[in-house]
C-alpha cells in the first residue's frame, strides 16, 4: 500500500523481489539480503518469488528497475 511505501521509505528501508526458479535455502536468502543491504547501504525488506521458468540465477527488482541475472536471459542476448 501506498502508506506502506512511504513509511518504509522514511525509515530508509527499500523493497528487493528475487525472483528464482525454486525456493531460496534461508542461509542463502540471508546471505543475498545482507549483501544488497551492504551494497544499497540501507535496510532491505526482501520479497521472494518462485518462477520455474527461470533457468538457474536469479532476477532482482528494485524499484522499476530490474536486472536479469538468470541463464535464460543471457543465452538470449547471444543469439540477439
Amino acid at each position: 500500500s501506498e502508506f506502506l511505501r512511504e513509511r518504509e521509505k522514511r525509515e530508509g528501508i527499500r523493497s528487493v523481489v528475487i525472483e528464482t526458479s525454486a525456493a531460496m535455502p534461508d542461509s542463502l536468502r540471508e546471505r543475498v539480503r545482507s549483501r544488497m543491504a551492504e551494497m544499497m547501504r540501507c535496510h532491505v525488506r526482501m520479497e521472494e518469488q518462485v518462477r520455474p521458468g527461470i533457468l538457474g540465477g536469479m532476477n532482482l527488482r528494485i524499484g522499476s528497475r530490474v536486472w536479469y541475472g538468470n541463464a535464460r536471459h543471457h543465452i538470449k542476448q547471444l543469439f540477439k
